[in-house]
């Protein structure tokens, strides 16, 4: 991924993400971590989290029925991590390390 996508460089670290390395494999430290918590990771575009935390729920750009999963997750290791990283996933799945980013534009305040 070219350095310009990723503040934090080419290479991502557990300082910049939730991944399986951020809180030393201790089995009761995973989990999901606020969104926002690794500024120095987020894009050009204003997206936090983009690796790690959590695998984003999309749909497949290839066959809009499929659901594929990318971006890694707090269980993970830095490879799985790589936002290019995907899979498919079956519609019924639920699992901790899954979710979906909710993009909405919100109403201004009155």
């Amino acid at each position: 991924m070219p350095g310009w996508l990723r503040r934090v460089g080419e290479r991502l670290d557990s300082t910049a993400a939730n991944i399986s390395t951020t809180y030393d494999k201790v089995a009761s430290a995973y989990g999901p971590d606020p969104v926002g918590t690794y500024p120095q990771a987020e894009s050009p575009f204003g997206l936090n989290d983009t690796a790690g935390n959590v695998y984003e729920l999309t749909l497949s750009p290839h066959n809009p029925e499929l659901f594929v999963a990318r971006g890694g997750a707090f269980y993970f290791d830095v490879f799985a991590s790589n936002i290019a990283n995907r899979f498919e996933l079956p519609a019924n799945l639920r699992h901790n390390t899954v979710g979906l980013r909710a993009c909405a534009t919100w109403p201004p305040a009155k």
